[in-house]
């Protein structure tokens, strides 16, 4: 019973990865080179229709995709893993939230600001409209570090896969540079969730040191 991860350098599907280790599942990457032909081939597209990674093939065939979609599903599927506090938890919910938080608004935010011609028609306002998204996506990492105390992770003595999904955004645009001096408490929680293992591992595939 295999999961295929059909992936991309130094994207989204770098936290996937860790997780995956972290369950001790059988798993197997599809790696996918960081380019339009790539991702819009006609193989791939039947995996994922929107032509994104990550997307996580599970053993009976079904898909899923949405980096925060795949996190829950294999944090229900491997309780035992420590990816996500048990299901039915206070402490779940706030798991939920947070990481519903990053991924909409957040990662959301970076994503618009990396493709503004989908968005901007006149080449003249990508630049300004990219400078919006970032400050919007600096704006809410700085929510998130006046609303958590980490101790030493987000939510507390546990690692959950909240610390290297927030840990993998904080390495892109425009935070890096930025983030550390801005948002202590956020860098010190994916710092200490980058000494785990699974995400070095993970890390050192995608480059990041």
């Amino acid at each position: 019973m295999t999961y295929r991860l059909f992936a991309s350098k130094e994207c989204g599907s770098a936290v996937i990865e860790a997780a995956l280790t972290m369950t001790g599942a059988a798993w197997a990457l599809e790696e996918l080179e960081f380019e339009p032909s790539a991702f819009k081939s006609e193989a791939f597209l039947r995996v994922n229709p929107l032509g994104q990674v990550p997307a996580l093939v599970l053993p009976d065939g079904a898909v899923i995709t949405e980096s925060a979609a795949i996190l829950l599903t294999l944090a229900d599927r491997f309780p035992d893993a420590g990816l996500a506090p048990p299901a039915g938890s206070d402490a779940r919910a706030t798991f939920n939230r947070w990481l519903v938080y990053l991924a909409v608004n957040v990662y959301g935010e970076i994503i618009r600001g990396d493709f503004p011609t989908r968005y901007v028609a006149d080449p003249a306002g990508h630049a300004g409209f990219t400078a919006c998204t970032d400050a919007v996506a600096r704006e809410r990492f700085q929510l998130m570090e006046t609303a958590l105390s980490p101790a030493p992770f987000l939510l507390g003595a546990a690692m959950t896969a909240l610390d290297p999904y927030l840990a993998m955004i904080r390495r892109w645009r425009p935070a890096k540079g930025w983030f550390a001096e801005a948002c202590p408490k956020l860098e010190s929680a994916a710092r200490a969730a980058e000494a785990h293992p699974a995400v070095k591992a993970a890390w050192a595939r995608q480059g990041w040191e």
